[in-house]
């Protein structure tokens, strides 16, 4: 049902593109500005300017609907992956259903501004000739003009608000447990708003990876290329002090790809480690024998520090045993 879903949020994304496209025209006057530029079919000006908004609204009910209806040919329940915890959803309750389908297309639509953040943040001094820029700005709107600072706090700061507002409704849904506290709250709210930079980890693999490619396969001088080359060498100039580079072959892109990715799995899942070295002089301990943190059980090795936070991954186990 992964695959579905992504599918379906892809078209939701398309729609999306396709109900902005009339601005997009006045801005850019290029033939081809985006997939949902180029599969958009001539119609009435009044349906290219709302029509796929009922069409957006109607995908979103077909799929709760869709879910609800063959609740017991799929899982119980569906779950939005928030990196410091996961959001389940019952199939068994069709307005569950119909919030899931809600929050996967927001979801979504918010990936893909952050993906259009990233550019903006790393293609600071990009001209306005460079079409794709063109592109990132004309989305980001007034985000793309705010100063250098207040876009890199942005999404922090969205993760943080969006868990302020929705902790106590999805707790009233029964989604989660109630705040025992705001100072539970907001620090929860802070690790979510942590998570969501770790959604740039995918951005940055495909940009390296497509720079990579592009540096020893032509693929044509189209300006996107010659935009991903841009940014794969900005996003590389911090490691380029690294001997990695030979005559002939530069490892740098896969150097910055197996840091970007140890990272995100360390923040997200954790590393699992060979043995339990909490003992000062490096020896084994014995997981009975590891104390307690934070309320934790001396049994569950998992939930003690320093082990169980590289073992569970950071952010969940910031999450878990918030407040501090």
């Amino acid at each position: 049902m992964d695959f579905v879903d992504l599918i379906l949020n892809l078209a939701g994304l398309l729609l999306w593109l396709n109900w902005r496209a009339e601005r997009l025209d006045a801005a850019y006057r290029v033939p081809v500005i985006s997939l949902a530029h180029a599969v958009r079919k001539a119609g009435s000006s009044r349906f290219q300017k709302w029509g796929a908004l009922p069409l957006l609204g109607g995908l979103v009910a077909f799929r709760a609907l869709f879910y609800w209806y063959f609740a017991e040919q799929l899982p119980h329940t569906f779950k939005l992956d928030l990196i410091a915890v996961e959001l389940p959803f019952s199939t068994a309750r069709f307005w569950l259903t119909q919030l899931y389908s809600l929050l996967s297309l927001l979801f979504t639509l918010g990936f893909f501004y952050l993906a259009l953040l990233l550019f903006s943040i790393v293609n600071e001094r990009a001209g306005e000739k460079e079409t794709p820029h063109r592109f990132v700005r004309i989305h980001l709107g007034g985000v793309d003009r705010l100063p250098l600072a207040a876009r890199a706090l942005l999404p922090g700061l969205v993760g943080l608000a969006g868990w302020m507002i929705g902790a106590h409704a999805l707790a009233g849904c029964g989604i989660l447990p109630t705040p025992r506290s705001f100072a539970e709250l907001w620090q929860r709210g802070i690790v979510i708003g942590l998570g969501v930079y770790l959604h740039w980890r995918w951005v940055i693999l495909a940009v390296l990876f497509l720079h990579m490619v592009n540096t020893y396969v032509y693929l044509g001088r189209q300006t996107t290329w010659s935009y991903i080359q841009t940014t794969g060498r900005k996003l590389l100039a911090p490691l380029q002090v690294l001997p990695v580079r030979t005559r002939k072959v530069d490892f740098t892109p896969l150097v910055a790809m197996a840091i970007v990715s140890a990272l995100a799995v360390l923040l997200e899942s954790g590393w699992e480690l060979p043995g339990n070295w909490d003992r000062a002089d490096g020896s084994h301990l014995p997981t009975q024998s590891i104390p307690p943190f934070a309320g934790g059980s001396p049994a569950d090795a998992r939930g003690t520090a320093p082990r169980g936070i590289v073992e569970r991954g950071v952010l969940p186990w910031l999450y878990e045993h918030a407040p501090f």
